[in-house]
């Protein structure tokens, strides 16, 4: 399963749970910049409107990981 969660920056949180990758993009034109790259398997995401991420990792309760937002 895919999740997509959109950032006040206009950056993009991109999880693909079968892969355990998870990605933090912003556009440029018609191409993806990666800006970060994690490898989590994610189970679900969302940005807060103060811009902090929350993951439900697989096998753990939810995260708050605000460390990974910039």
């Amino acid at each position: 399963m895919v999740h997509v969660s959109p950032c006040l920056d206009q950056s993009i949180w991109l999880s693909s749970g079968n892969y355990g990758i998870l990605q933090r993009v912003k556009s440029e034109g018609t191409n993806l910049k990666v800006m970060s790259k994690f490898d989590i398997k994610v189970c679900g995401i969302a940005v807060t409107p103060s811009n902090q991420l929350l993951l439900c990792a697989k096998g753990n309760k939810v995260k708050h990981i605000s460390s990974l937002v910039t």
